[in-house]
């Protein structure tokens, strides 16, 4: 038998595949562009907390103190800084700064960091 085209079965295979192919795809598109929002989010938060840090080194040494403050990202969301500041241990001439960054989106995110300031002194 001498065929010169394909039967309608044949078309609706080749169909059914490249629809679930293309599904595959999509989904793999949604996933990638979720993570890519957060990875931003995170990059945000992340120099969100070096900025306080820079802060934090510009400000006269016996002025640096504990705080909280909300700053909007660049995306439109709110990011929640909080920070402690502790004296180290005698001879007190350093301070460490925790530093939180929480924001939300679908579900709630934070980043943390630790800084160490010194005074500059010699003990």
């Amino acid at each position: 038998m001498n065929r010169k085209g394909f039967t309608l079965l044949e078309v609706l295979v080749a169909l059914v595949i490249t629809s679930v192919s293309l599904l595959g795809l999509a989904q793999l598109m949604l996933v990638t562009t979720r993570s890519n929002s957060f990875a931003n989010q995170v990059t945000e938060a992340s120099t969100l907390a070096q900025d306080l840090y820079e802060n934090m080194r510009a400000t006269d040494y016996n002025l640096i103190a504990s705080g909280q403050d909300t700053t909007t990202g660049s995306t439109g969301i709110n990011y929640y800084r909080i920070w402690i500041v502790e004296e180290t241990p005698p001879p007190n001439i350093m301070k460490s700064i925790a530093c939180k960054v929480k924001w939300e989106d679908l579900t709630k995110h934070e980043v943390s960091f630790l800084y160490v300031i010194s005074s500059g002194l010699q003990s």
